[in-house]
């Protein structure tokens, strides 16, 4: 007897001038640089295989502009979905690390140990982000008795905290544990009875094949 399975395919938006720059970037909506775009591009053909039968992308444009890059000839039809949008940094938004780590490495610091316990002045709590993430799980993506492969394009944080809710693991432990580059892939998949994470992170140098 086959195993009904269902595969997510999380993606990452391509490089943007703030990520070259190590600014912050958060809601800041900013575009996809030369290299971004070139990333994308360059992960079409690697996707192209898979049968999708959905995609979510965040409408924010970086994301916006990776998926329509990646899935061109795919006749796949995107829902744009605001909960997929990247945490809100708030002050910290525009800003290099570097500066951000010579004027309040204390609170950056605190931050990056235990994020739950920290919220960036005006910006989103990781308990506002788990809330967002969970409802798009539980509204979005299949269930374990679906078998349906579904693509999602969206950014660093919203990303980490689908993984760290999927396979049951503390935010506040993980969620910055888990590292997801530019145009990076990472899979999950569901079967009855768990969520299995198949590949976390993975970017095709040299451009040959997918690891799955």
């Amino acid at each position: 007897m086959r195993m009904v399975k269902s595969m997510i395919v999380l993606v990452r938006h391509g490089e943007t001038g703030y990520n070259r720059d190590r600014i912050v970037q958060g809601r800041t909506d900013t575009d996809l640089s030369f290299l971004g775009e070139r990333q994308a591009r360059k992960l079409g053909p690697l996707l192209a295989p898979i049968k999708f039968h959905s995609a979510f992308v965040s409408p924010q444009s970086r994301a916006r502009r990776t998926f329509e890059l990646l899935s061109d000839g795919m006749e796949l039809e995107p829902v744009f979905d605001e909960r997929l949008v990247e945490v809100d940094y708030g002050q910290w938004e525009g800003r290099r690390f570097s500066e951000l780590w010579s004027e309040q490495r204390d609170e950056l610091l605190k931050f990056f140990s235990d994020p739950a316990a920290f919220q960036v002045p005006g910006g989103e709590s990781l308990t506002q982000l788990e809330q967002r993430v969970d409802e798009f799980i539980e509204q979005r993506l299949p269930a374990a008795h679906e078998e349906r492969n579904t693509l999602v394009v969206a950014h660093g944080g919203s990303l980490r905290m689908i993984v760290c809710r999927m396979l049951g693991l503390s935010p506040s432990q993980h969620f910055f544990g888990l590292e997801m580059g530019n145009c990076s892939i990472t899979t999950l998949l569901r079967i009855p009875g768990r969520t299995m994470l198949q590949c976390l992170n993975w970017r095709p140098e040299p451009l040959d094949k997918l690891p799955f």
